[in-house]
């Protein structure tokens, strides 16, 4: 790798996400992977040595290539193959500050000019209230752990949480007194969900 784009890498990850944006621990790790694959893409498919692995060497086909052996080789969906886009953009975006060099520029440039390959949302189901009502009636609440498995599945399902927000809970989080949660989602953002009387009956228990 040159030394600029190694610099540069290892700054973004060190410096850049952890203290200056105060990443999640999930993001960080998430565009390791994005670059973990790119590096082994650039060594293995396009027999790159690591010197080669430079700002003017890895441009915009280069990225686009990769993309597409994402999408077609690896089977990311597409929606797997933009967050991968947008974890290469936002280094290159880091590294346009850095650099002066005329070329670099165009090439980063290019990069960031990459548009996210549209995709059709496909429309989400959604169990009815019988269908509900039969998983939690499935439970066994007669045993500690069945009727903890009840309350995170009530919790769930009555504040629309993620399973990571739910695991990250804590006791402190909980407003008994108006049946609110305070959930601490992606990015550190914290947000007030009401939950129903029922489900802080479960949440009594604990």
């Amino acid at each position: 790798m040159s030394r600029s784009f190694d610099a540069c890498l290892s700054n973004f990850f060190n410096k850049y996400l952890s203290l200056e944006l105060n990443s999640s621990k999930n993001t960080i790790i998430s565009y390791k992977c994005t670059f973990s694959l790119l590096i082994n893409y650039l060594i293995k498919e396009k027999d790159f040595k690591l010197n080669d692995i430079t700002f003017e060497k890895v441009n915009k086909d280069v990225i686009l290539s990769f993309l597409d052996y994402l999408e077609n080789k690896k089977s990311n969906s597409i929606n797997t193959r933009n967050q991968r886009l947008g974890a290469i953009k936002s280094f290159y975006q880091y590294s346009l500050t850095l650099t002066e060099n005329i070329d670099q520029i165009y090439n980063i440039k290019q990069i960031l000019n990459i548009k996210n390959k549209k995709f059709t949302k496909k429309t989400q189901d959604y169990l009815t209230k019988e269908e509900i009502k039969l998983i939690f009636d499935s439970i066994n609440t007669n045993k500690e752990i069945g009727r903890r498995n009840l309350t995170i599945l009530v919790l769930l399902y009555d504040s629309a949480a993620r399973a990571d927000e739910i695991v990250n809970l804590c006791v402190e989080d909980i407003r008994y007194y108006d049946n609110q949660i305070i959930l601490n989602g992606k990015g550190n953002k914290k947000r007030v969900v009401p939950i129903m009387d029922e489900t802080i009956e479960l949440l009594n228990q604990y």
